[in-house]
């Protein structure tokens, strides 16, 4: 009698785990878009230009590329509701040749890797600190940038084109604070402490380090 009872228990345990576990499921797929899981075609979207907007006009001309974010999801809709469905935003980016990327850093948690497809140039890593290192650009570099890192490129005879990805719902989500005082810093929420970039004593001193650079050595 208690054998039959210990096993009565077992399946009726199991067969209630199992039923939460499909429940858990159900509900999952009810809550993510019907297309959450698809294959997107970079041809398929089109490129974005930025450009620094420095208030010297032979600076802004340097600091300019073309960006693809392409982990949002294929739609027509425009809201700003419109996210990523795996947590995580990357795309490519493109510079041509000579042009820059000015040093900038992303707050927690916005962490960020590269990896180079194509050309030529360098890539620096906390800039105007103690703790800056250039690397020559290659095909297949790969660049871990943890949050609050800062980070640059200057493309070189051949331009560049590298992927990028962020855990982050959209691109639109993460903060740019950049090193020149003269670049105005995008994404910031209303009532905004800046952080402190990682290897500098504070943002004033790095911005003084920076004042009138290009945020990429020249």
């Amino acid at each position: 009698f208690w054998f039959k009872q210990r096993v009565l228990h077992v399946l009726t345990r199991t067969m209630v785990h199992r039923s939460l576990r499909l429940a858990a499921i159900a509900v999952g797929a009810l809550l993510l878009p019907s297309d959450a899981a698809e294959f997107i075609a970079p041809h398929t979207k089109t490129w974005t230009f930025w450009r620094s907007g420095h208030p010297s006009v032979e600076m802004a001309s340097r600091q300019e590329l073309w960006y693809q974010e392409l982990t949002l999801p294929n739609t027509t809709h425009t809201s700003a509701d419109v996210q990523s469905p795996t947590g995580l935003t990357g795309g490519f980016l493109r510079l041509d040749p000579f042009k820059e990327l000015p040093s900038h850093f992303h707050p927690d948690p916005y962490g960020e890797i590269y990896q180079f497809t194509r050309g030529n140039g360098e890539v620096v890593l906390g800039q105007f600190t103690p703790l800056e290192r250039w690397q020559d650009i290659a095909p297949g570099l790969f660049v871990n940038i943890p949050a609050r890192t800062l980070h640059g490129i200057r493309a070189g005879s051949a331009g560049c084109e590298l992927t990028w990805m962020f855990t982050a719902r959209r691109w639109s989500d993460i903060p740019y604070i950049y090193a020149d005082p003269q670049l105005p810093s995008r994404h910031i929420p209303r009532d905004y402490t800046f952080p402190v970039p990682i290897g500098a004593a504070s943002l004033a001193s790095l911005r003084n380090n920076a004042s009138g650079e290009s945020g990429v050595r020249s």
